[in-house]
């Protein structure tokens, strides 16, 4: 069945290349490409035979040992999923961290597709979990930001760093945009600091009231953040709370005897 699905796949992207292949090939020489001549660069990859058939084959062998177009197979096939197809293209010599135009690596591809069996076999395979594309993202940065857990949590098995380019943690990112399932997963870490503060001293709580995020601002409560810490201005969660309007998370905080005149020490 596997070896079915890696000629299958195979297929689908030798057929899309080599008929891409036939119109550029037609159009150097000021020719419109026709219907049969692409039947014959299929047929070619096909292994069907007909006219031409043999210098199409012979032409189109080439770009398949390009290391280049390698390695935009193995980025191709960890978008789809498609594994078996994956290790073929690494026992063909792809290389695991090749980067496309944007600086992602098929990790980051896999990752940012939510693409878990990819994500999981290019784990196995030694992918670099720190590779960060051009615009700053590592493959946890995309799988938070997505709130795919299932990648979160295979990328934090392998000690993927949580802490992100961007300055902030993992914890943060996934407060901050309201992923309540993958706060979850990282505060099962114990290296995760569920009151770490950013520039402006608010704790990964705050910005979840802020942002008002009550079921995250609720998981954070319940694995003991603290309900009375200050940020800039002395501003608590409760104050954030009666400030945005969140009549839910302000009643979650009272519920644990949060102070409602709050003062200096």
């Amino acid at each position: 069945l596997k070896d079915q699905q890696l000629t299958i796949a195979h297929k689908k992207l030798a057929m899309h290349r080599i008929g891409t292949g036939a119109a550029s090939r037609a159009a150097s020489h000021g020719e419109a490409p026709t219907a049969a001549a692409a039947a014959n660069s299929i047929a070619a990859a096909d292994g069907t035979g007909g006219p031409g058939a043999r210098v199409d084959a012979a032409v189109d062998h080439n770009w398949i040992q390009a290391k280049r177009e390698l390695n935009e197979d193995l980025r191709h096939y960890a978008s789809l999923g498609e594994v078996g197809a994956m290790q073929h293209a690494l026992l063909r010599g792809a290389d695991i961290d090749d980067v496309d135009d944007e600086g992602n690596t098929a990790l980051l591809v896999a990752a940012r597709k939510n693409q878990i069996e990819s994500v999981a076999e290019l784990l196995l395979s030694g992918a670099d979990l720190t590779v960060q594309n051009r615009f700053n993202m590592t493959a946890m940065t995309l799988a938070v930001r997505s709130g795919f857990v299932r990648v979160v949590e295979l990328l934090r098995q392998r000690s993927c760093p949580l802490h992100l380019p961007n300055g902030y943690s993992a914890l943060f990112e996934a407060s901050r945009l309201g992923h309540a399932d993958v706060v979850n997963l990282l505060l099962q870490d114990p290296d995760v600091l569920i009151d770490e503060v950013n520039l402006i001293q608010e704790t990964p709580l705050v910005v979840a009231v802020r942002s008002g995020h009550e079921d995250v601002a609720r998981t954070l409560i319940q694995h003991s953040a603290d309900i009375e810490h200050r940020a800039m201005h002395d501003v608590t969660p409760l104050m954030v709370a009666s400030e945005v309007g969140g009549t839910t998370i302000v009643e979650l905080l009272l519920n644990k005897n949060a102070k409602v005149n709050a003062q200096d020490d």
